[in-house]
């Protein structure tokens, strides 16, 4: 609840030549920015206005449509795409009637003096909520990656996360972090002006950026028909056996969410990582264990190394592919920064931006492709890896569910269940890595007192 007016001013480090030598005009009452500190730099503006709105109002509120008359200088403040044709004469939005996609948000006034139910203020208040509306100002920049609109809206949204955070420490309170896939699925408005013309250089309207895929009903959870049905089932089965795969899937799932459902970037990140370590060391388990290598012999050489340098040594030679960590591959893409980046986050605090998370997420799911074409290159080699990474359904999407692979599944209950069987082993060989590293433990601590009493022989010898 910052005082209504409140301003706050972003320099950034961006260099935009266009802005050296224009004009600033700070609101009245604000704390001026020092020039030479904003000539010719990029810069985010805010100010926050303070109002209500009732609970239930459509989108925009009251509130925000005085905020934009306030605003705005021209009359019709809206273009028709958004619903709004103007502003009546108290100030109420006049709807745009051709617009079908909106018929049902229309703003109406109850006009019935005498109507009990008219809304009171005084004794309804509790079904009214303050709210912040922010404006914000910021130079339109071309972009070549997406739209220049959507390119200043993220700027936007950094600088206003940023001066959350501080805002959430200063007061010591619960708030959510601001991010892009937070903003409500009905939009942003915005307008354009050029500063170079006269007088005002306003474009005569005002645009509405859609969010599409967070528009009601897309979150839904879906009807479980016969077929989903069928599918939970299967995924139940795996469940309760230990599938060795599904925490590498549920990672990979909390990643995905993480990114989209609130925009938590760290998280994200974070996720991410240990989804890849989870699928790189899994996979490589599931390797060794279809080849027949003891428990005991897989953590005395699998896990004396780190997981860089175990999928560098390890996985080429049964999968090929590229695993090399320093190289150009996606493995090395991981290796350089996903890996890093996650390090950064959890040990120095790092808020990673909303590209990172993008890219790590991508990395993420070329990498789950990578894996998959190598299983599928060696599937007559490694076929209960294959079956149990991919199964029949991934099988067939490939193209390959035929010739040996299809002929050995045929034959796979033949044998002790491979979840099982897998389960085991891992099992053991997990107890056996703890062992080496309890033995590494005491080696240590062994040398340490066996140094220590070295120097203390040869100080007591000096003496």
């Amino acid at each position: 609840m910052l005082p209504s007016g409140t301003t706050w001013m972003f320099a950034l480090d961006e260099e935009v030549e266009w802005l050296r030598g224009v004009a600033q005009a700070p609101t009245p009452g604000s704390e001026t920015f020092p020039r030479d500190q904003l000539d010719g730099r990029n810069f985010v503006s805010f100010r926050f206005w303070q109002t209500s709105k009732e609970r239930g109002d459509p989108f925009p509120s009251p509130g925000l449509q005085e905020v934009m008359k306030e605003i705005l200088p021209f009359d019709d403040v809206a273009a028709s795409r958004i619903g709004i044709a103007g502003w009546g004469d108290e100030g109420e939005a006049l709807l745009d009637e051709t617009d079908d996609d909106l018929e049902g948000a229309r703003l109406e006034e109850n006009t019935d003096e005498d109507d009990e139910d008219a809304y009171d203020p005084d004794e309804q208040s509790f079904l009214t909520e303050s709210i912040t509306v922010i404006e914000a100002v910021t130079p339109l920049l071309p972009s070549e990656r997406q739209s220049d609109v959507l390119e200043a809206l993220q700027r936007v949204m950094s600088s206003l996360n940023e001066f959350s955070r501080v805002y959430r420490l200063a007061n010591k309170i619960y708030m959510v972090p601001l991010s892009y896939e937070l903003l409500p699925a009905s939009g942003v408005y915005w307008a354009t002006r050029d500063p170079f013309t006269s007088p005002g250089g306003w474009d005569d309207g005002l645009e509405l950026l859609l969010f599409p895929d967070r528009l009601p009903g897309r979150a839904e959870h879906p009807e479980l028909d016969e077929e989903r049905l069928k599918k939970l089932t299967l995924y139940w089965d795996v469940w309760i056996r230990g599938g060795p795969l599904l925490p590498y899937s549920e990672r990979s799932l909390d990643a995905r969410l993480a990114l989209e459902n609130s925009g938590d970037y760290q998280n994200c990140i974070v996720q991410c990582q240990i989804a890849i370590e989870v699928l790189f060391d899994t996979l490589l388990q599931l390797l060794q264990w279809e080849e027949g290598v003891a428990p005991r012999d897989a953590a005395n050489v699998l896990y004396r190394e780190g997981l860089e340098k175990r999928v560098r040594s390890h996985f080429p030679p049964r999968l090929g592919g590229d695993g090399n960590s320093k190289g150009r591959g996606v493995v090395a893409r991981w290796a350089q920064q996903v890996a890093p980046l996650r390090h950064r986050v959890v040990h120095t605090g790092y808020r990673p931006t909303r590209d990172e998370a993008l890219e790590a997420m991508a990395i993420l799911a070329e990498l789950d492709d990578f894996v998959r074409d190598r299983l599928i290159e060696r599937r007559t080699r490694y076929p209960r890896s294959t079956l149990m990474t991919l199964g029949s359904p991934g099988l067939k999407r490939y193209g390959v569910w035929s010739g040996k692979i299809r002929a050995f599944a045929e034959h796979a209950d033949e044998e002790p269940n491979w979840i099982h069987a897998f389960n085991v082993w891992r099992h053991t060989l997990l107890e056996e890595r703890a062992a080496v590293q309890r033995g590494g433990r005491t080696r240590r601590a062994r040398r340490g007192r066996l140094e220590s009493l070295v120097r203390r022989f040869r100080k007591g010898h000096q003496s």
